[in-house]
């Protein structure tokens, strides 16, 4: 007779907390997108070859490898007995900084072009 009471109230707490966890749980909330960011991201590009020369295979190679791993594009210019020369270009547009305010975007787009580089000038929000 104990065991059967035990049994019906374990069974009957059983039902009362999963109907009060079921009463208690919150419908599902949309999820807040997070604002877009503003500004303004100044990407550049190097399509035409540009050469460099070092003074030990050393430097040329960790050159080599971190351009490489930036997007761009390396030749090793054969020289048989002068100094290491590669040839590096970057076709795709690459990203170099963000700004907040379209003269910021252009002071920055008319560094990158002093230095030989095409810049564009890219909305961060729509």
């Amino acid at each position: 007779m104990l065991h059967k009471l035990f049994v019906t109230l374990l069974v009957l707490g059983l039902g009362a907390s999963t109907a009060s966890a079921q009463q208690t749980l919150p419908y599902p909330r949309p999820v807040p997108t997070p604002p877009l960011p503003s500004g303004y991201w100044v990407q550049f590009r190097q399509p035409e070859w540009r050469q460099q020369t070092f003074a030990t295979e050393f430097e040329m190679v960790n050159f080599i490898n971190s351009q490489r791993a930036l997007g761009w594009e390396v030749q090793v210019v054969p020289s048989p007995l002068g100094p290491f020369s590669v040839r590096y270009r970057l076709t795709q547009w690459g990203g170099s900084r963000t700004v907040p305010t379209m003269a910021a975007a252009q002071e920055w787009a008319a560094i990158l072009a002093d230095q030989g580089y095409q810049p564009r000038i890219v909305p961060l929000s729509q």
